[in-house]
């Protein structure tokens, strides 16, 4: 999934990205360091064209990236946006407490 995802971004902007993962399953896509700015911050620039392409307003994203968390869904609904696609968002889990 990692390499997919990094692949389809390549593809859409011809533009190199680092997709990294966590300890916790999670993975973060980010730009490598080579063009982040001396004290390691993505510059805006980078951020909002990162966040463009993914089709998500930047305020959803990371100041060191795009974060997405330990499941297949929000993975597939990541890779499905870096290919392009706009899927629906995912709703967030409703749980009742008894």
């Amino acid at each position: 999934m990692q390499y997919r995802i990094r692949a389809a971004l390549f593809a859409r902007t011809r533009t190199h990205y680092s997709v990294l993962r966590d300890k916790d399953g999670g993975m973060r896509n980010t730009i490598p360091k080579a063009r982040r700015a001396k004290d390691g911050i993505i510059p805006f620039a980078e951020w909002a064209r990162l966040a463009d392409t993914l089709g998500i307003p930047a305020h959803h994203s990371r100041a060191n990236g795009v974060y997405i968390p330990a499941d297949t869904s929000w993975r597939h609904e990541m890779l499905s946006r870096s290919y392009g696609d706009t899927p629906p968002p995912i709703r967030a889990a409703r749980y009742t407490v008894a």
